[in-house]
C-alpha cells in the first residue's frame, strides 16, 4: 500500500481527500493545489450545459475531457479547507 500521496493542481485536492481514508499515508504533498476546488469550474466552457445534459465536453489544455454533472456537484460540495484542519499528518 502507498505511504505517501503527491498531487497537482485538482489531483493534489484528491490526494488530501483521499488521505484520511487510507490509514497507511504518513505523508501528502501537494503541488499548485487550489484551496477551493469549486473555483475551478471557471475553466468550464458551458458548465450550465453540463449541468442540464448530464454531461458535456471541455477543454483543458487543448486536450478533450468529458465532464458528468456528477463532478461538477463534487466540485460544489467538497470544503477542502474543513478536510485539511481534520488531516493529522505533514
Amino acid at each position: 500500500e502507498p505511504t505517501l500521496l503527491i498531487g497537482h493542481s485538482l489531483g493534489g485536492a484528491a490526494v488530501l481527500k483521499a488521505a484520511n481514508k487510507l490509514p497507511n499515508i504518513k505523508a501528502i504533498t501537494t503541488i499548485g493545489t487550489p484551496s477551493d476546488v469549486a473555483h475551478i469550474t471557471h475553466l468550464f466552457s458551458d458548465i450550465e450545459a453540463i449541468k442540464a445534459n448530464g454531461e458535456g465536453e471541455i477543454s483543458i489544455g487543448g486536450r478533450p475531457f468529458t465532464l458528468k454533472k456528477q463532478f461538477i456537484d463534487d466540485l460544489e460540495n467538497h470544503d477542502l479547507k474543513e478536510e485539511v484542519q481534520t488531516l493529522k499528518k505533514p
